[in-house]
């Protein structure tokens, strides 16, 4: 069941992709380093798309996600931005924080910059 996907952001794209994140920080959980150059205090989210190319490529690509090497993926994008949206024919399952949510058929993304306060002790 083929899903048309749209994802915006500075300028309208659509692409069929195996995965979308919007990262502050470099890794996933499980030591997964899907955004290497992503930091949480830049004002910004690293936007990687990672489109499936062939099934085969697909699950070559998929042990560089761990060691930090997905952008040198090809088909595999990165992209700082402020913003984003992403659209969809059918609802999408997504994750925060690991935790999967159903969703309806478009996500925003926007990043809050300095709006989260750490004290350390």
């Amino acid at each position: 069941d083929e899903e048309r996907r749209r994802l915006r952001s500075a300028a309208a794209q659509v692409r069929r992709a195996l995965f979308v994140t919007f990262a502050n920080s470099p890794q996933w959980g499980n030591g997964a380093r899907v955004a290497p150059a992503a930091r949480v205090d830049d004002g910004y989210l690293d936007l990687v798309v990672f489109e499936e190319r062939s099934r085969v490529a697909t699950v070559c690509a998929l042990p560089r996600v761990f060691i930090g090497g997905v952008h040198r993926v090809r088909g595999v994008s990165v992209q700082q931005i402020e913003r984003a949206t992403i659209e969809c024919d059918a609802p999408m399952t997504f994750h925060v924080d690991g935790e999967p949510v159903d969703g309806g058929t478009r996500l925003e993304a926007r990043v809050h910059p300095g709006s989260l306060n750490v004290a350390v002790r």
